[in-house]
């Protein structure tokens, strides 16, 4: 989703690189495009957002019905992000509650596992190597419930090759993303499935 190129030991530096990631994935969910482009290194960077024209004109209360229609779709659909690498975790949480879920964040198997047996989310998001249980395991633990509905689960995963894709639906997951994942590409798996 993300990457910081040319990393030192000066601290200013440090991080993930997520805003311009988040950055992009709003512009998105606005149906708008972000774009960065230099001339190298110390000439400093332009950061272009496009906005789309319409052909057709649509009154701002029309726009505004419509948006708080499919935020009210979501509104109490409930999803639990899991993964031990926070900046991702929270990058994709943001993204999910800017969309109208209700969103909870784990960082570690142990905790996605408490989370899910308290709160029994609608949709999982899980990593697969996290520390003290793997998604995996997880999966396999949210599957062992009686929830009154069964939760969609879906792998987010650095793992991608074909035998992970076997291991992710024999503990229960209904869909395998490989990261980095394209948030377009995931809301649209989800929406699908619900």
């Amino acid at each position: 989703m993300f990457a910081q190129v040319g990393r030192t030991n000066d601290l200013s530096k440090d991080g993930l690189g997520v805003g311009l990631s988040l950055c992009r994935q709003i512009a998105f969910l606005h149906g708008c495009q972000v774009s960065a482009t230099s001339a190298g290194l110390g000439a400093g960077s332009v950061f272009t957002i496009s906005l789309p024209l319409s052909d057709t004109v649509v009154s701002a209360p029309e726009t505004e019905i419509a948006a708080k229609t499919l935020i009210a779709e979501r509104s109490g659909v409930r999803v639990l992000v899991a993964d031990d690498n926070e900046d991702a975790a929270e990058a994709l949480a943001t993204l999910l509650r800017l969309s109208g879920y209700e969103v909870s964040v784990a960082h570690d198997g142990e905790q996605a596992s408490r989370v899910a047996a308290n709160e029994q989310p609608d949709i999982a998001l899980l990593d697969i190597g996290m520390p003290k249980l793997t998604g995996y395991q997880v999966a396999q633990q949210i599957r062992a419930q009686s929830w009154a509905k069964r939760p969609l689960l879906i792998a987010i995963t650095g793992w991608g090759q074909p035998e992970d894709r076997r291991n992710s639906a024999a503990a229960g997951f209904d869909k395998h993303f490989t990261k980095p994942v394209d948030f377009e590409t995931l809301a649209q798996a989800i929406a699908e499935a619900m």
